[in-house]
C-alpha cells in the first residue's frame, strides 16, 4: 500500500500527505519505533512539494514542538 503513495505522486493526484496520531512521531519515534523519526527525512525526499497535516488531540507543547522538528516543517 505505501507505493501506493508514489504513483499518486508521480499521476499529480496526491493533495496532501496525512498522519494521523502525530503525536507518535515524538513519543514512539524516540521509545518504540525508531522508524518514526525518519518520516521526516522521508517526506523531504519524496514528496517535497505536497503538503503535510499532521492531527493530534493528545500532543503536550513539548511533544508538538518535537513533532515539528522530526517533521522538518519550516512554516507550520
Amino acid at each position: 500500500a505505501f507505493f501506493e503513495f508514489f504513483r499518486l505522486y508521480n499521476r499529480g493526484v496526491m493533495s496532501r500527505l496525512v498522519i494521523d496520531e502525530a503525536h507518535c512521531v515524538s513519543q514512539w519515534g524516540h521509545d518504540f519505533r525508531k522508524d518514526y523519526t525518519c518520516l521526516g527525512e522521508l517526506r523531504m525526499r519524496l514528496f517535497p512539494n505536497v503538503p503535510i497535516m499532521l492531527l493530534t488531540a493528545t500532543a503536550t507543547p513539548r511533544v508538538r514542538d518535537d513533532i515539528l522538528i522530526q517533521m522538518k516543517l519550516k512554516s507550520p
